[in-house]
């Protein structure tokens, strides 16, 4: 029997992080806030419900990358 309420773990569509999905492919994001859809796999440059205030999954996918850098180069210099 299979189980249509069942969760899987697949990785985030921007950040790559382990996320809790659905068998739909619907889940959220923990570490970057995204709402995982398989929409955004067909269609990456479009801004879809849930995520309007993030934009588009590149846009999401530039910004979560440019903020990683900064967090990386803002320990960097306060080390040094």
């Amino acid at each position: 029997m299979n189980n249509t309420n069942s969760k899987i773990q697949a990785p985030c569509q921007v950040c790559g992080k382990n996320v809790l999905v659905d068998p739909y492919g619907n889940g959220f994001c923990e570490n970057c806030g995204w709402v995982q859809n398989r929409e955004y796999d067909k269609y990456p440059d479009d801004v879809c419900y849930p995520n309007f205030d993030y934009h588009t999954l590149l846009q999401h996918q530039k910004y979560i990358s440019f903020s990683v850098l900064f967090v990386l180069l803002a320990n960097f210099f306060i080390e040094v």
